[in-house]
């Protein structure tokens, strides 16, 4: 699906895109500028699902009662919002997070040493 996507020829999807905006195809993954742009896309567009289950999870354990209360308290969408559901999302928040810095830390792994290791190899093949 992303070999479709970013095509660097014109019948790739993205070109044809940004053709109806006026712009010149583009080589994505030719210039390392746009493929550090394409590969963070990738991996977020990868996590979304898997954050969400967990961010539902977090709401789910957030108690009825607390919201109950807040409406008996008076509070409008916003309070409850401030004082209620972020509060309860924090443990969610923080897995989350720390999932990502993981993921974040891997993909550099997978994508930037890989290519330093490639490039070392062919360095060291020339001397």
């Amino acid at each position: 699906m992303w070999r479709i996507l970013f095509n660097p020829t014109p019948n790739g999807v993205m070109n044809q895109v940004l053709s109806w905006f006026g712009v010149a195809d583009q080589g994505f993954l030719a210039s390392s500028d746009q493929a550090l742009w394409v590969i963070m896309l990738l991996h977020i567009w990868k996590a979304i699902p898997y954050n969400m289950v967990i961010f539902i999870a977090g709401l789910a354990g957030i108690s009825r009662d607390l919201y109950d209360a807040s409406n008996v308290d008076g509070a409008n969408w916003w309070n409850r919002l401030r004082y209620v559901t972020l509060p309860g999302m924090i443990p969610a928040l923080s897995v989350v997070l720390m999932l990502s810095f993981i993921r974040g830390f891997r993909v550099f792994a997978e994508s930037v040493c890989h290519h330093r290791r490639r490039a070392f190899q062919l360095h060291r093949n020339e001397s």
